[in-house]
């Protein structure tokens, strides 16, 4: 079956490649059909669903962007869908994901009670004979992390001929993304060559703080990168961060760091991301010295690779503003 998601660009910016000193590639997966890379991850699981074990119902759980590529996923495949929301969801999320035909069903206030409705759900389908019903779980899935290592497979062939990335830079929340790129990277052969850098915000670095104390940590979610809202990484995918045979090194940012890269970001590429997404963007924006430094510098060959995650059930100017205000930031991501 043909793939649900889109082979996106990788560009390189000018802009970024002269603030930081190293060549520096945009890989954009905003502009993927529902704003996000989860279309990746969540095109694979939702196709074998309906392929491999005969399902005709879906059921997931997100803050947004998973159940907005869940629910596009399943217009597209003709299954009914399911959406499971936490109260902290935002209006825009749940009208999105119901303008492609779930139900959205608020339930709990944090994503983790959230999800734990959804695995209800399917349990009570099964055991009432219903409709096959399968969760697509937002970042904890074998298929999910296939597909989300595919964007690896494109930079490879998007790069100049020649060219291995020294970093790639992306955002962890639950840790599906991270899986899918340490794959990639794997597939690629690329593991001992290119470090993986993992960015988080305080408030949500559960994946940081595990790999400091090398045990799986839980925490409470204070940042307002609602998406990284995650209170601990999956199992599977710690494991394969702490025996790997990666070279991974995560950065935490601030929540203003992150919201003050988004509006930099649409100043210098006309492109409106979350926080989320931000805290990729942010290393690069405020932190020059010590992305040079993990890089090796800025000699010939060497380049960074940031996957722009995106956030399609984030982009309203106005949130972004209230954002700015609330932390005190200009409009230029500066402090006010």
């Amino acid at each position: 079956m043909e793939a649900i998601h889109l082979k996106t660009p990788l560009i390189l910016s000018r802009t970024l490649s002269d603030r930081v000193g190293v060549r520096t590639y945009l890989k954009l997966d905003n502009l993927q059909p529902t704003g996000s890379f989860k279309v990746r991850g969540m095109g694979v699981a939702t196709q074998r669903a309906k392929l491999e074990q005969d399902c005709i119902s879906l059921v997931s759980s997100s803050g947004g962007n998973a159940g907005l590529a869940t629910a596009y996923c399943g217009q597209q495949l003709g299954m009914h869908t399911t959406v499971v929301l936490p109260e902290t969801a935002t209006d825009l999320a749940k009208r999105k994901i119901a303008s492609l035909g779930a139900e959205v069903v608020v339930r709990g206030g944090h994503w983790a009670e959230s999800n734990a409705f959804a695995e209800t759900l399917v349990e009570e389908s099964r055991s009432s004979g219903g409709s096959k019903a399968v969760l697509i779980h937002p970042f904890d899935m074998p298929d999910l992390w296939e597909g989300h290592s595919t964007l690896v497979d494109e930079v490879r062939e998007q790069l100049p001929e020649g060219v291995t990335p020294s970093a790639i830079f992306a955002s962890v929340g639950g840790g599906g993304l991270l899986m899918g790129i340490l794959q990639g990277v794997k597939r690629a052969g690329w593991r001992e060559d290119v470090k993986v850098v993992p960015c988080e915000t305080f408030g949500a670095n559960a994946l940081a703080l595990s790999l400091e104390r090398n045990e799986r940590a839980e925490i409470a979610i204070t940042s307002l990168a609602k998406s990284l809202g995650a209170d601990k990484i999956g199992i599977e995918i710690l494991a394969e961060c702490l025996d790997g045979g990666y070279d991974i090194e995560p950065i935490v940012v601030t929540d203003e760091e992150a919201v003050g890269a988004c509006l930099k970001f649409a100043l210098d590429h006309g492109m409106l991301v979350e926080p989320a997404c931000g805290a990729s963007m942010a290393p690069l924006y405020y932190h020059g010295d010590r992305v040079r430094k993990l890089c090796g510098g800025g000699g010939e060959g060497r380049c960074i690779v940031v996957e722009v995650c995106g956030g399609g059930a984030f982009n309203s100017i106005e949130m972004l503003q209230g954002y700015a205000s609330a932390l005190g930031l200009d409009m230029n991501g500066n402090k006010a």
